[in-house]
């Protein structure tokens, strides 16, 4: 089971040091929680430090009000009261334990996304506001405080499913776990190669066989941050090949029909599994004029993947702006907005004031991939 402590909740609890190891991000989201310490101010109790734990998958929040210090014991803390907090789900006690079971043993991890610890400590204000019980007696009594105020919050209405509570879907999620595997798919991990001679831009990711290539196209349009108006196409070579422009490929998938080549297949003519496994040299190819060859290289397969897809696993490097003019283009690009006494210096920056080489922290953290699926294909 996979725990993502906020980083300055791990602080003060002075466990930081325990917990430097990356957790898998593959692990199903049933299996992962979220952890933070939040404080405010109360006229009832001056301030109060709320421990708030949320399942990722389902959104099922355990708050434990009242902690008054956190020291190396907050690890064990956690593990009991995620057992306390779904207890309360009367569920039956195989289901429970089945669920512990397919977790596994705990493993603490440090929750590094802006967007989940803000989530967090909006949740724990609602709590705060709403549920927690205004009795002085409460608050000698953590235990019952934190049942009190799980209870009536998970009772709510799910904001995207309204008909079912936080409390239902938890229940929900643990019966089905019960009751039969989590379905798996098969899936392949990839790894996306851009090399624009002066570095490598790479994705490391995992998809469901069952896309077609139209699909993957829109995935790596996304993740590599193209605008999608320009012609592309996915190449299949026999032989191990290093470069496509002058090479005879054994298969092309195009984007849209070609008037001159109406016989060659389209993109979504073909599923992954169709073709992925059958050629050594794959390459997405984007852009007919800058030419931007994505190397794809098989690196696992899956038989019965149940984690999240398509997911990000690893990136590095942005590519480059679009229509800077191919490698020679962005090499002019990058002198030029390297030197602020470049005659194209002021050009540049007007032009693409926002590019960076490096990925901000957040794009490059583990995340499931949101794409365009489907568009009219006009292209601009």
């Amino acid at each position: 089971m996979n725990i993502y402590i906020q980083p300055k909740t791990a602080k003060k609890a002075d466990v930081l040091k325990q917990i430097e190891e990356p957790l898998n991000p593959t692990v199903d989201k049933l299996f992962c929680w979220n952890v933070a310490l939040i404080n405010k101010y109360s006229h009832l109790y001056n301030e109060v430090n709320m421990l708030i734990i949320k399942n990722a998958a389902t959104e099922y929040c355990i708050f434990v009000p009242f902690v008054k210090t956190l020291d190396h014991n907050l690890f064990k803390l956690i593990e009991n009261y995620i057992h306390s907090g779904l207890n309360q789900l009367d569920c039956r006690k195989e289901i429970l334990d089945n669920y512990f079971k397919k977790a596994g043993e705990f493993q603490f991890g440090i929750l590094n996304n802006a967007s989940t610890k803000s989530t967090l400590r909006n949740n724990a204000i609602v709590a705060y506001d709403k549920y927690l019980i205004p009795f002085e007696e409460i608050s000698s009594n953590q235990k019952k405080a934190s049942l009190e105020v799980t209870e009536k919050y998970n009772s709510k209405t799910h904001y995207l499913n309204h008909n079912k509570s936080y409390s239902e879907i938890m229940k929900e999620a643990l019966t089905d776990l019960n009751n039969n595997e989590r379905k798996g798919q098969k899936a392949f991990e990839l790894l996306i190669t851009l090399d624009v001679e002066l570095y490598k831009a790479t994705r490391r990711i995992i998809v469901p066989a069952e896309i077609n290539f139209y699909e993957l196209h829109k995935v790596l349009i996304s993740l590599f941050k193209w605008w999608d108006y320009h012609l592309a196409s996915f190449e299949f070579f026999n032989t191990e090949v290093e470069y496509t422009y002058w090479q005879r490929n054994e298969k092309e998938l195009l984007l849209l029909p070609d008037d001159e080549q109406p016989d060659l297949p389209l993109m979504d003519d073909y599923k992954l599994d169709e073709l992925l496994e059958k050629y050594k040299s794959i390459f997405w190819v984007y852009d007919y004029g800058d030419h931007w060859q994505h190397r794809i290289e098989i690196l696992n397969k899956y038989e019965n993947y149940t984690g999240e897809l398509p997911y990000l696993l690893e990136a590095e490097y942005n590519a480059p702006p679009e229509d800077v003019g191919g490698t020679g283009g962005f090499e002019e690009f990058l002198n030029a907005i390297s030197d602020p006494n470049h005659e194209d210096y002021n050009s540049y920056k007007l032009w693409r004031p926002n590019w960076k080489k490096d990925l901000t922290k957040k794009e490059k953290t583990p995340h499931k991939i949101i794409y365009l699926k489907r568009d009219n294909r006009r292209l601009f």
